[in-house]
């Protein structure tokens, strides 16, 4: 019988759980993951955090998994030793959870380091197989980060990693690289396909998705269009009275960008006919947001950075770009712009790559295994 399995994910408001938020956003992906892996056969509960008073103390999803919301302190902007006493306080919530054998995991995995310094303690004082994912840099400086990182790697019976640039990064914080096991993200490759574009007046137009900043590569994106004269730039994000916007009117190019109040990405994806996803560094939302245009089938243009890297095929599923690269970015986007041909083989060939490399149902077969493995050495039974 496959194990239960409690997942730790105090970076999700659980709020988000009981909406429908759009398929990029972390409570959508959670969703999804607990789905399959409940479609694999375990017993899920899942942790995240109590963001909103009048919540139920627990309550189930569709597909099975129960759903435990757990307080937890705000941690950004703490310095690393109110960190480790918060993680210890809040804490004890999950391990007074977990004496009750109907709840009680045999494998605990925290999504993020703040998570898996609330989990931790807990899962070894009870003998829970602990598997850790590091899916944010958190609250504190690099060098704390990577304590903490060694820390949960020395206490942990496994290490998730979603890419190998992922690997690399926690191996240079010291962790072993044989208790790393890559586990790519996934994507619902059955619900995300897009209506068939409609014929609209006006030039080409391309989009991108998620909260505007310059670490996001919006900047980049304004110091591109010069390079497409005509394209027309849907900006999907809330609010849409924001930086981006006066930076995009300071550049003379406010005629250019689209803030439409439906940020619906499946909606826009079958509109559009580019997706860009420049971030400047590795930036989760942007893989998702990649990962969705490929699964929907459209061709994807984005930065050479992180796991993004290695989600777009450069020259066989998009194309790459340096970052911060305003120059080649509108380059690129002209370049594809320019090529129908061109873009509708990158988006055949990224979603055939979505389908047979990034499906829920491959991660949740790929994390089965390491449960099941893991789950061996646990002295729990349920």
């Amino acid at each position: 019988m496959p194990p239960r399995i409690a997942i730790i994910a105090a970076g999700v408001d659980a709020s988000g759980l009981l909406v429908s938020p759009g398929p990029t956003a972390p409570a959508a992906r959670l969703a999804r993951l607990t789905a399959a892996l409940a479609d694999a056969g375990h017993e899920v509960w899942v942790y995240p955090r109590l963001d909103r008073a009048d919540l139920p103390p627990r309550f189930g999803l569709p597909a099975g998994a129960q759903v435990a919301p757990m307080a937890t302190t705000v941690v950004h902007g703490l310095a690393p030793s109110e960190v480790a006493e918060r993680a210890r306080a809040d804490g004890l919530w999950l391990a007074n959870r977990w004496t009750d054998p109907a709840e009680r995991p045999q494998v605990a995995h925290p999504l993020c380091w703040w998570s898996g310094a609330l989990a931790a303690p807990a899962a070894m004082d009870s003998d829970i197989a602990l598997v850790q994912s590091f899916g944010d840099t958190g609250p504190v400086d690099p060098a704390g980060r990577a304590s903490w990182r060694r820390a949960l790697g020395a206490a942990a019976d496994q290490i998730i990693a979603s890419s190998h640039a992922e690997i690399a990064g926690l191996v240079r914080d010291g962790l072993p690289r044989q208790m790393i096991t890559l586990v790519r993200d996934g994507v619902d490759t059955v619900s995300a396909v897009p209506p068939e574009p409609a014929a609209r007046p006006g030039g080409p137009r391309l989009l991108i998705a998620g909260e505007p900043s310059v670490a996001a590569g919006h900047a980049d994106l304004l110091a591109a269009l010069p390079w497409a004269p005509t394209v027309e730039c849907v900006a999907l994000a809330r609010p849409a009275d924001d930086w981006f916007s006066r930076a995009a009117a300071d550049a003379g190019l406010a005629d250019r960008i689209v803030r439409p109040e439906n940020v619906d990405l499946a909606e826009w994806l079958g509109k559009a006919d580019l997706v860009v996803c420049p971030p400047r560094t590795s930036d989760a939302e942007s893989v998702a947001v990649a990962l969705e245009a490929m699964a929907c089938g459209a061709a994807v243009v984005a930065t050479a950075v992180g796991a993004l890297a290695e989600t777009v095929v450069d020259g066989l599923t998009g194309a790459l770009t340096p970052p911060a690269n305003g120059r080649r970015l509108g380059s690129a986007i002209r370049l594809l712009l320019a090529d129908p041909v061109l873009r509708m083989a990158y988006g055949t060939a990224g979603l055939d790559r979505a389908r047979h490399c990034y499906s829920w149902q491959r991660c949740a077969g790929q994390l089965s295994g390491v449960y099941a493995r893991v789950s061996r050495r646990s002295t729990v039974t349920v």
